[in-house]
């Protein structure tokens, strides 16, 4: 929510093109998963326009508290299905709560009744990569005859309630004060961290560069491709301290940044210099 309009279509493509690319016909999503779970009225508009059915957000999204959604409703924003993911169980499964079915099924024992679905979100790295062996936990909840697995599509259909939702401004990183203080993304744009002022001064003095530079130009592709891995999310994540920090990653990005500004010519690195 934070890029342009343009940039995150842009985003989009560049992914659905990877994932075509590696996937081949299967990959056709219905909906969408934007990256930490960062919502806005922008991006909905977005993804609809795109032709997105449906997309997923964190339940704080709902109207800024915790435990607040009904696990029996679908709910609808603007023709867009709204799925609100549940952040205890997500979470339990991220920290290494859950590595295997037993250890999920106690940790949900008193979430879930008995005609409610359990939705649950997470970066894809935690079965097995942040997470060694806790891909056991997929394969196990896949065998399980306890469990219905389904897709976010499928869910759709199967509940029948509906109910109209204003989905608010939000992330997946974002607390209950944040959210009452206008905070909906304290891990990219929090206010006073001046590392993260800096970080977006950066972003926006390369973007106006490259955006304003002719196709046809040279370097134009060059820069346009560090740009676009420049703009990743994670610099900001890691310069957030909340509580984690890596100067590492804050440099990397700031680097791709600072590259896709240099490429286009000397007249721009003096400039740009100045400013870093």
């Amino acid at each position: 929510p934070l890029i342009p309009e343009d940039e995150i279509v842009r985003q989009i493509e560049l992914n659905n093109q990877t994932n075509g690319y590696f996937f081949g016909d299967v990959y056709n999503p219905r909906g969408f998963f934007p990256p930490e779970m960062c919502y806005s009225d922008k991006v909905k508009r977005i993804i609809k326009d795109m032709g997105y059915h449906w997309i997923i957000i964190d339940e704080i999204g709902f109207n800024g508290k915790l435990n607040q959604t009904c696990k029996d409703t679908i709910y609808i924003s603007d023709h867009t299905r709204v799925f609100f993911k549940e952040r205890p169980t997500s979470a339990g499964i991220t920290y290494g709560k859950c590595r295997n079915i037993a250890e999920f099924k106690e940790f949900t024992k008193n979430l879930v009744r008995d005609g409610e679905y359990l939705l649950t979100g997470s970066d894809g790295e935690v079965y097995g990569h942040h997470r060694e062996g806790q891909e056991i936990l997929l394969v196990e909840a896949f065998r399980d005859k306890d469990i219905k697995m389904v897709t976010m599509s499928e869910l759709g259909e199967i509940y029948k309630q509906r109910e109209e939702a204003y989905p608010l401004a939000s992330s997946w990183s974002a607390w209950e004060d944040e959210m009452a203080e206008g905070i909906p993304f304290p891990q990219w744009k929090y206010p006073g961290n001046e590392i993260h002022e800096m970080q977006w001064e950066l972003a926006y003095f390369a973007l106006d560069l490259v955006r304003n530079t002719k196709e046809k130009d040279r370097n134009y592709e060059d820069a346009r491709g560090l740009l676009d891995r420049g703009l990743h999310s994670c610099q900001w994540w890691w310069a957030s301290c909340r509580p984690w920090w890596d100067v590492g990653m804050i440099e990397h990005g700031c680097e791709l940044l600072l590259r896709a500004a240099l490429t286009l010519g000397m007249g721009a690195s003096r400039e740009i210099k100045e400013k870093v």
